[in-house]
């Protein structure tokens, strides 16, 4: 028996630009939240070798928040798992250039 997760209430998030740095930060923690449902159902997916739904799933994450570095893993896996090495490459790329050290530690807790 399966149960359908439903997707998270659309909420208001406040983005402010940093005017030093430029970059954007996120005053909402519904944010995280959203980001989270979405890489769960990726993740979820991918388990079901429905690679093309991960992928979906996870890029709906990184739209919401993309800095966002395990969304950019988990779909550089279904990317990969999905014939599409190259795509998957770039997104390791991404996530390790926003969490350096991300990729090695998934790899070291897969060993275990």
């Amino acid at each position: 028996m399966t149960t359908k997760q439903t997707p998270p209430k659309e909420k208001k998030v406040e983005v402010v630009k940093d005017s030093a740095s430029s970059k954007s930060q996120t005053t909402s923690n519904s944010v995280s939240y959203d980001v989270e449902y979405y890489c769960n159902c990726g993740n979820n997916k991918a388990a079901l070798k429905d690679y093309s739904g991960a992928i979906m799933e996870f890029s709906k994450a990184i739209e919401i928040d993309p800095n966002y570095a395990p969304a950019y893993v988990g779909r550089g896996f279904a990317q990969t798992y999905n014939q599409h090495p190259l795509l998957g490459r770039s997104d390791f790329e991404i996530a390790n250039r926003l969490a350096p050290g991300i990729l090695e530690e998934i790899m070291k807790n897969m060993k275990k």
